[in-house]
């Protein structure tokens, strides 16, 4: 977390890996994201990940989900994070910020849900980033913008937004024959006025540009079998 109140950053014992992502639910209009939960993995020199898992943590007190810290599936750990940003019905935007140790990593793909009016999951989907990045010692860097935009499935090799299982409420949302349409932008300079409005201290560091190279993931990419 980068408090509102830090006086610095953390360095040297972490680096800062800034990304933003708007994400729209074109297919059903109605279930717009409500939070995210981003996977990141270091790499070993040999470009697999290890075991080790991302110290990443949000601030977050727009909606009516609370800051909490949670466990994902098979030891990676994830973060909640309320939008930044929301206009009903179109999309949602959000502001990630990776803070962890020098080294390299991959971003693996950002679990994106709906929430009711309870402000819990009414449904869950996956936006694919499967890009690696590089976190130099003492450094912030800018890993881009993420547009995702979930719309029906034009063709089967296409992998699915979200799984089948919950099978109405996963319809109901559009993930279960749903598809997002990703790519990565260059976006600094609208998305460095924001993070340093939210992180007043990052006023006090220059930013490195390190935009993310995105490559469409098609199920014969990945071995996705959905």
């Amino acid at each position: 977390m980068i408090p509102k109140d830090a006086k610095q950053l953390d360095f040297p014992k972490h680096s800062y890996a800034l990304l933003s992502l708007k994400v729209s639910n074109e297919y059903k209009p109605k279930y717009q994201i409500g939070y995210i939960q981003y996977y990141v993995k270091q790499l070993k020199d040999t470009n697999q990940s290890d075991d080790r898992d991302v110290a990443g943590e949000f601030e977050l007190d727009r909606l009516l989900v609370d800051y909490r810290r949670h466990k994902g599936f098979a030891g990676w750990k994830g973060f909640y994070l309320g939008p930044h940003r929301r206009a009903d019905k179109q999309f949602a935007e959000f502001l990630l910020v990776v803070k962890a140790s020098p080294g390299r990593y991959r971003f693996k793909f950002i679990e994106a849900s709906p929430i009711d009016f309870l402000g819990f999951p009414c449904a869950s989907s996956q936006v694919p980033i499967y890009a690696d990045f590089e976190l130099p010692p003492n450094k912030v860097v800018y890993l881009g913008r993420v547009e995702a935009t979930n719309r029906k499935k034009a063709e089967d090799r296409q992998v699915r937004a979200g799984p089948i299982i919950g099978l109405i409420p996963q319809a109901i949302a559009g993930f279960s024959d749903g598809a997002y349409d990703v790519q990565v932008v260059d976006n600094v300079e609208q998305d460095l006025r924001d993070f340093r409005d939210a992180y007043p201290v990052l006023e006090k560091y220059e930013v490195e540009r390190q935009i993310l190279t995105y490559e469409k993931i098609l199920k014969e990419t990945t071995g996705a079998s959905r």
